[in-house]
């Protein structure tokens, strides 16, 4: 199984992973009923930078647009390759996965 984000939160670009932030733990969460290990999916997301804008000290999430997601769907693309996925599931507000 493969889960596809839209782009990396605050907390993913700093620690370098992705959906270990809220999302993350809503993603556990859901795998964790459907019985499904964390292990057994591969994580990424569409975008692969964290675009934000600021307020105050923090860092909040803005919308990739249609020039980005377009320029990071190769990559995107070379995971599907490799990775080959049974089955996948977007996590993202709007398509952005082939």
């Amino acid at each position: 199984m493969m889960a596809v984000g839209e782009q990396p939160g605050d907390e993913e670009d700093r620690r370098g992973h992705p959906f270990v932030g809220p999302a993350g733990r809503v993603l556990d969460a859901a795998l964790e009923a459907a019985g499904v290990a964390r292990d057994q999916v591969y994580i990424t997301n569409a975008v692969k930078h964290f675009k934000w804008e600021p307020r105050g000290k923090r860092r909040l999430h803005k919308k990739p647009d249609v020039r980005e997601i377009n320029a990071c769907n190769v990559w995107l693309e070379r995971e599907i390759d490799a990775v080959r996925p049974q089955s996948s599931s977007p996590w993202a507000p709007r398509r952005c996965a082939r």
